[in-house]
């Protein structure tokens, strides 16, 4: 892989050895980029950047490349973060840059009926975050990805206007063979998620490319 368009355009990104992550593809992550700089006024310039099931890092730093102020990069696979910081190291970038923390991301929130006051990790430097990335395994339930994001907002980890780029399978839907397919329709799964999330989210698309999806939502308050 390489980095795609910015200040490090053409560096080489490699992917995580093994078959423990899924790397997110050139193709995806351009789109990604072009949908963060169609969405938002100032794309990545200046945004903080969280790039959660980071697997090796590769969109994090394509964000950084193209003007992100800072990207905080998390994964639990000891692999992955190894290949993160060797990706990260040659680049120019200041140290308070970068943030690369070895842990399961939902880990770095507490449960809404925890006794904890805090319930995001104060470690945790970014936040507020402008755009979070989230690249879960399949397996992961949308409605626990949903919980998660809700409690980062509860919690003022994400910044007035934020952007959540969510990246999952595509679900076949049943249709009679009469019913037009809606390009602009909103899946049932994203739709769960929109409900557990509640009003201060909106979608903005979602994009499907092959057999993967992603769903575009910002947080606004009132």
């Amino acid at each position: 892989m390489r980095v795609i368009a910015g200040e490090f355009k053409g560096r080489r990104v490699d992917a995580v050895p093994g078959d423990s992550t899924r790397p997110t593809t050139d193709m995806v992550r351009e789109a990604i980029a072009s949908s963060v700089i169609s969405i938002l006024e100032n794309g990545f310039e200046g945004a903080s950047f969280l790039d959660a099931f980071a697997g090796s890092g590769a969109v994090g730093i394509e964000a950084l490349s193209r003007g992100a102020a800072r990207c905080t990069f998390v994964d639990a696979e000891p692999k992955a973060i190894s290949t993160i910081e060797s990706n990260v190291k040659p680049l120019p970038l200041a140290k308070d840059q970068v943030q690369i923390i070895r842990a399961d991301t939902f880990s770095l929130v507490m449960p809404p009926n925890s006794r904890i006051d805090a319930p995001v990790n104060v470690s945790i430097s970014g936040m507020p975050f402008d755009i979070v990335f989230l690249d879960p395994p399949y397996a992961v339930e949308p409605s626990k990805i949903a919980q998660f994001v809700k409690i980062l907002a509860d919690g003022g980890a994400l910044a007035n206007g934020a952007l959540v780029a969510y990246e999952m399978a595509c679900k076949k839907t049943k249709r009679n063979k009469w019913e037009k397919k809606d390009k602009h329709a909103i899946p049932d799964e994203v739709k769960d998620v929109l409900e557990i999330l509640g009003s201060d989210f909106s979608v903005k698309s979602v994009k499907k490319y092959g057999t993967t999806q992603v769903a575009y939502i910002v947080y606004k308050m009132d």
